[in-house]
């Protein structure tokens, strides 16, 4: 230590003894302030003009009295509210705007506006209640009186604003303008080079820069006067003034920093002694309330305390020493925070406050040598040594009590390969390493310094499987049992031998999955073992898993099933997963998860829990810490977390409250029971409000709002922004809000800092807005607006008295006009009561016909059904045979004939015109010419009996004349038929037809067997018809079908179309072959789907078939 003073010092030890006292002081002081730079990191942030600055060279810095900053820079005014900039220009054609865009000074008045003064444009004034621009322009008579227009700079002493130009100064009254100017000394020899002249004042008097040094106004006699230039080494351009105290100022200029005593009028430049160098230039200065001042110079930022005779060095990050050589405006906001703003590189903020929480990253000045900040495994043993397991660059060791540093390879130097990624670190009873990684498992024994391969119990098997497997956790457990959770199956090593245990699909108790994430004993000796498809707890007495996993179909139970972490809290099992935290409840043995957003769908890294039950999770957005019950906290970069890209497991907990958390950017550090909190209190103020109709913004109010009108309008929307001016964390602000007269109670907190409220009804509303701090610090003021929904004059208090008029007479009217039709209904009435009763003894009559009608027509049916054979008696004739017979009405006008003679089987399938009472009639007819023919008169051949049917029909049918004698002209009746004669001996079939054709099939094809062209009745007196007789010779297993044109002719199906023949003949193919029954139901059913329920049946069906 004494070799550096005399490096450092060599000239204060030549002096008195007191000058050494002197240096050792000033060299602890240093040392000091060194080590606490150095151990606390700074958070610094950077506004450019992508963050949405107006401009990145800062002229000027300001905080109001609610909180908002305001930046002038050289093209515009902005307003900074912890979320963005509100931007403010000079519009040509808008007299409201600000008057100029390059601003210089910015203050604030008594009644709460803010002056801004700018370069050549005059003065503009934003209005607080109205948030528009009063402007005193170059026309105004204030610039004209000063015959120059540039505003250099500012000051608000009660009723007046004191305003510097470059070779003036005016006493301005903030409520009336009126003015007085004061003309100082000025050289003319000399150009003022500097864009600023500080304005500041003590008790009585008002201080100005200027280019020909200090001015001075008494303000008991408004007497102007100049520190005079014999009283400096040389007269110089003085920017930057700053008042410490009642006596002493200090004066800053390119040329040095000076300090005069107010009270004895001596003015001495300061030769600042710093840890640096010298430095000469002071481009601006700052002074707290608590008396430290801050000094921009050509070599950085400097500060100093009280006598204000030392200068020291403001260090920070190697990466803004160069933007903070060219500092331009400061400003140290209410909560500490220091703002810098740059003649290029825009505005810098910068929180003093220490971090909460340490670390070790590539952004920390560290004393060990570590060249790699991927730490994938964390572990802190019994005597405090911090084992940090790298991606391929091995392992470090940092005593955390001496300071001791190791680095270990797990191969060898000689060893021409990266060293694997080190997955999980253990330390187990007996002292023993033990490493697990991506190419096996090593470990370092008790008392060694070298890492070895384990030798996986001299198996070849095991060596295999683990050397090319990735470990992905290890832990002891109570029985001295090593377990080894790996990609491919878990592992157990008694000291004697490894038992492995897998996934089996077919087994009760077996593990969920083969890939094995995480590991775990419980206080009841329990181990949990996380994997890709759930959660197993092994129990060592029963030597059994179960499982605890998600199932299709079922509840969820876990947040997802890839498991990542555990950790335990009294009774319940806190599990981290890839999407979420979910816990275990060892009481009541139910799963269940956190709700909160942040933490139900996002990846959990790793979970630990401190000595107050709080549980710490590393997430995608950073450290979170949660006390159950309550909404988590969030903690980023800001708050000394080196980055949001965790690994999984890469954890540990020392002692109670020491917390550790690797990523691939460093260590993470968190001392629980000393976190620092952030206590500075926000002020809630509204920032603006729109409104919108049809999505456009129709509206829009700025200003210190208290009250709003909105029309209302259907569609309408109202946003409401506001915010929390505290800007440690401003997106990590929270707000509650309340809608009074529409909301119940507070809403849920959130980080919005902005609220939409659509389609409100007419009426009167309170917003009350609550804010908090990062820290969820609450602040003292709580935000109100006063929303008043105007309704339109349609929904105005006259216009309801209107209605309720109008209402009243029309009601009235109503009441006569329905007397008058009442009167009329009832005559009405008596009217249709006389008609009603003539009409019900009608419709008794028609009844009592209707029912006789129905009674005969029913009779007609059952002598149709006794006439005609039932499909029982046609089986005993022909086994193999149905009748599909479906008439349309009651009776029908469709039949079928059967009948045996010997060997000799007849078939006939008639269809008669029409159908109902008419067609039954002629099947009757039909029938018995039909039995008369081939039963009396013995005539077997189908062809000359339908000739005998035809003219028997014809004759049935012939009119008589009015002379007695026959007319020839016949009727329009007839019938359509296929007839068949079966000689069961020759096997040979006998068809003729009358209009109808006959099916057979054989082999899979169809025979059509056409009937002649004419039906049963018809005669042409141009020359004789008579039927075609068609012998055909059958086999067995034929199938034969004779029918009506009924089942063809059906409506139906999708497009509503008849069924056609070409349909009937392939569905006839497709069922020819099944039982005959089955034919009969299939074609039944085929029936059915095509009508369906749209279509009725408009004709008699007839359907025979029968196989040989």
């Amino acid at each position: 230590m004494s070799v550096l003073i005399q490096r450092l010092f060599g000239h204060s030890f030549r002096c008195n003894g007191g000058c050494r006292y002197k240096a050792v002081i000033i060299l602890l002081v240093v040392c000091a302030t060194l080590s606490s730079a150095q151990s606390n990191r700074l958070s610094v942030d950077r506004f450019t003009i992508k963050e949405g600055l107006s401009n990145s060279h800062i002229t000027t810095l300001f905080q109001d009295s609610r909180g908002y900053i305001w930046v002038g820079t050289s093209d515009g005014l902005n307003r900074y509210d912890g979320y963005g900039f509100a931007i403010y220009r000079h519009h040509p054609l808008i007299d409201s705007t600000i008057v100029g865009n390059y601003i210089q000074s910015i203050i604030e008045t008594p009644d709460g506006n803010i002056w801004i003064g700018t370069r050549n444009s005059g003065i503009a004034v934003w209005q607080r209640e109205t948030g528009t621009f009063l402007n005193i322009g170059k026309e105004s008579d204030l610039f004209k009186g000063l015959r120059e227009n540039g505003v250099y700079g500012m000051q608000s002493i009660g009723d007046y604003v004191w305003t510097k130009t470059r070779n003036a100064i005016a006493k301005i009254n903030h409520q009336t303008k009126e003015f007085t100017k004061y003309d100082h000394y000025s050289s003319v020899l000399k150009k003022g080079n500097s864009s600023s002249y500080s304005v500041a004042s003590t008790i009585g008097k008002v201080w100005f820069g200027s280019k020909d040094g200090i001015q001075c106004i008494n303000k008991e006699d408004d007497v102007l006067h100049r520190i005079e230039a014999g009283k400096l080494d040389k007269q110089v351009e003085v920017s930057s003034l700053v008042v410490v105290s009642d006596t002493i100022l200090l004066a800053g200029s390119e040329e040095g920093l000076w300090k005069y005593d107010i009270n004895n009028g001596v003015i001495n430049q300061v030769y600042k002694k710093t840890n640096q160098r010298n430095v000469e230039g002071i481009n601006t200065m700052y002074a707290c309330d608590d008396g430290k001042i801050w000094l921009a110079t050509a070599n950085g930022l400097m500060y100093s305390h009280a006598p204000y005779d030392d200068y020291l060095h403001y260090e920070v990050s190697q990466q803004f020493i160069d933007p903070l050589r060219k500092i331009t405006a400061i400003l140290v906001d209410a909560s500490g925070l220091l703002w810098l703003g740059t003649e290029q590189d825009g505005l810098f903020k910068i929180d003093q406050k220490p971090s909460k929480f340490s670390s070790i990253s590539v952004n920390d000045d560290m004393e060990y040598p570590i060249d790699c900040y991927d730490f994938n495994s964390v572990f802190v043993d019994d005597e405090n040594n911090l084992w940090l397991g790298t991606a391929q660059k091995g392992i470090y060791r940092i005593n955390r009590d001496t300071k001791q540093f190791k680095h270990y390879t797990i191969y060898p130097a000689y060893v021409d390969k990266n060293d694997p990624d080190v997955n999980c670190i253990y330390k187990d009873s007996k002292g023993n390493m033990w490493f697990g990684t991506d190419e096996g498992i090593f470990k370092m024994l008790a008392g060694s310094q070298r890492i070895h391969e384990y030798d996986y119990t001299l198996s070849s098997d095991f060596r295999y499987l683990l050397k090319t497997n990735v470990i992905n956790d290890i832990i002891e457990d109570r029985l001295g049992h090593m377990w080894f959770a790996s990609q491919f199956g878990l592992y157990r090593f008694d000291g004697n031998k490894i038992v492995s245990y897998w996934s089996d699909s077919d087994a009760d108790y077996s593990l969920c999955d083969d890939e094995v994430n995480v590991l775990f004993e419980d206080e009841e000796g329990q181990i949990w073992i996380g994997t890709n498809n759930g959660i197993n707890i092994y129990n060592v007495v029963s030597r059994t898993f179960e499982s605890i996993r998600n199932q299709d179909g079922k509840d969820k139970v876990l947040s997802h099933n890839i498991i990542s972490a555990f950790a335990e809290d009294h009774d319940k099992i806190v599990i981290g997963t890839h999407s979420g935290l979910s816990y275990f409840d060892k009481n009541a043995k139910t799963t269940s998860f956190w709700m909160d957003d942040d933490l139900l769908s996002g990846k959990v890294y790793a979970v630990e829990i401190d000595d107050y039950n709080r549980i710490w999770v590393s997430t995608g957005i950073g450290i979170s810490s949660i006390i159950p019950g309550t909404p988590p906290f969030h903690y980023n970069n800001s708050d000394g977390v080196p980055d949001y890209n965790f690994n999984v497991g890469a954890s540990c907990k020392y002692m109670d409250n020491q917390l550790f958390f690797g990523g691939d950017k460093g260590l993470t550090i968190i001392d629980s029971q000393d976190v620092p909190t952030n206590i500075n209190k926000p002020k809630v103020v509204v920032n603006d409000v729109k409104v919108f109709r049809k999505g456009r913004i129709q509206d829009s109010y700025e200003g210190e709002l208290e009250k709003i009108e909105v029309l209302y309008r259907r569609n309408t929307m109202i946003r409401v922004s506001f915010a929390a001016l505290e800007y440690t964390y401003p997106s990590a602000n929270t707000y509650r809000i309340k809608l009074e007269g529409h909301d119940e109670e507070w809403r849920d907190v959130t980080y919005t800092n902005f609220v939409n409220f659509s389609n409100l009804s007419p009426g009167e509303y309170t917003l009350r807005v609550k804010g908090a701090n990062n820290d969820g610090v609450l602040s003292n003021n709580e935000a109100k607006l006063e929303i008043d929904v105007v309704p339109p004059l349609w929904m105005s208090g006259y216009a309801y008295a209107f209605y309720l008029i109008f209402g009243i007479l029309l009601i009235q009217t109503l009441i006569n006009y329905r007397i008058r039709n009442y009167r009329k209904a009832y005559k009405a009435l008596n009217e249709k009561a006389l008609d009603k009763k003539r009409i019900e003894v009608q419709k008794e009559s028609l009844s009592r016909v209707h029912q006789s009608l129905t009674d005969s027509i029913s009779y007609a049916k059952r002598i149709q059904e006794a006439m005609i054979p039932s499909e029982e008696m046609v089986k005993k004739i022909v086994p193999e045979s149905f009748i599909y017979y479906r008439p349309k009405d009651i009776v029908s006008g469709d039949f079928y004939w059967v009948y045996r003679k010997d060997h000799q089987v007849f078939f006939a399938a008639v269809d008669c015109t029409g159908h109902g009472v008419p067609g039954a009639f002629m099947s009757i007819i039909g029938y018995d010419l039909l039995k008369k023919i081939v039963e009396i008169q013995e005539e077997h051949s189908p062809g000359r009996i339908l000739d005998q049917l035809s003219r028997e029909v014809a004759l049935t049918f012939q009119k008589n004349g009015q002379d007695g004698s026959l007319n020839k002209q016949s009727v329009d009746d007839g019938m359509d038929v296929a007839l068949i004669k079966l000689d069961e001996e020759r096997r040979v079939l006998h068809f003729a037809g009358a209009m109808n054709p006959l099916y057979i099939i054989r082999d899979n094809e169809l025979m059509t067997i056409k009937g002649d062209r004419f039906p049963i009745g018809y005669s042409d007196d141009t020359k004789q018809l008579s039927y075609s007789n068609h012998e055909i010779e059958v086999y067995p297993n034929d199938a034969i079908y004779l029918f009506s044109d009924g089942f063809a002719d059906q409506f139906g199906g999708p497009e509503g179309k008849k069924f056609k023949y070409r349909r009937f003949r392939h569905l006839l193919l497709n069922i020819h072959k099944l039982p005959i029954d089955d034919q009969k139901a299939i074609l039944h059913q085929k029936m059915e789907e095509w009508m369906g329920t749209e279509y009725e049946q408009v004709d008699d069906i007839l359907l025979m078939g029968f196989r040989l």
